[in-house]
């Protein structure tokens, strides 16, 4: 018989034991589909095995969906979530934009081949730009603005979403307005439309995801997002506001700083 302790309640105790005993293998689970998916035993098992109530168990199971361990699916059951992979992100990468390179392009994995990161599903609109965006964009709040969103993939699984914003006076009547990708960077469009990149600053934010956040990476728990937001200037002001990202358990920042050589300067 599985023992209880009276401090906390039994949930938490039985999400527990499940916890560890899927980090030592000690969990039986059935593996369905080709992909080998494992599934954890029914509802009813589990409640006869920690005599507990369904309910209870449901609280336990709900705790490990928060931890991003396992994925309720309506109907099939409770499965463990593949552990994601990863990956390190330089910091102070830059698009290449005379090259052809997106701003999509400025924050690439660590030894990641670039083939193997692609876009997908552009869209455009025009929006009321909220009080952050306009602050950084030095606009008014509620001015209108257009956004331009990118989804990103690695080896076909979800990696980054990049939302960039530009103020309605340069944007306006250009290709910055069309749901496709560009033809060219949209710094390269910039500078045709003579406000050329000449410098960016960056911040670095977390906070839960929202919705299209949840659906894109397909996070069943309440995984928090890692947010880049970086600002372009041209010589006089703002011209676009580009904001990565990621999933806070896929990546890691690191920066490479050379070595002092002795006897140099300080």
């Amino acid at each position: 018989m599985w023992s209880l302790g009276v401090t906390s309640p039994k949930y938490l105790y039985i999400a527990e034991d499940l916890r560890d005993r899927l980090a030592t293998g000690a969990l039986p689970l059935d593996a369905e589909g080709t992909s080998g998916t494992s599934k954890l035993p029914g509802e009813k098992e589990l409640a006869e095995e920690y005599d507990a109530s369904r309910s209870t168990i449901r609280l336990a199971l709900r705790v490990l969906v928060n931890e991003g361990l396992l994925e309720t699916r309506h109907g099939l059951g409770t499965y463990v979530l593949e552990k994601p992979t990863l990956r390190a992100i330089p910091l102070d990468q830059e698009e290449d934009w005379r090259l052809g390179e997106h701003a999509e392009a400025a924050f690439k994995p660590w030894g990641e081949p670039a083939g193997n990161q692609t876009s997908a599903r552009f869209q455009a609109e025009t929006v009321q730009a909220p009080s952050d965006v306009a602050s950084l964009l030095n606009i008014a709040d509620g001015d209108l603005v257009i956004l331009r969103r990118s989804r990103q993939h690695i080896d076909g699984k979800p990696w980054c979403l990049v939302v960039s914003y530009y103020p309605m006076d340069i944007a306006r009547g250009t290709e910055l307005e069309t749901a496709r990708r560009l033809g060219a960077s949209s710094s390269r469009v910039l500078a045709r439309l003579r406000h050329e990149v000449v410098s960016y600053s960056d911040s670095i934010s977390a906070r839960m995801p929202d919705s299209l956040e949840l659906g894109f990476f397909k996070s069943a728990a309440m995984i928090p997002v890692i947010v880049v937001s970086r600002t372009a200037y041209d010589r006089r002001r703002p011209v676009r506001l580009t904001r990565y990202i990621f999933r806070a358990d896929q990546i890691r920042f690191v920066r490479e700083k050379p070595v002092q050589q002795p006897g140099s300067a300080t």
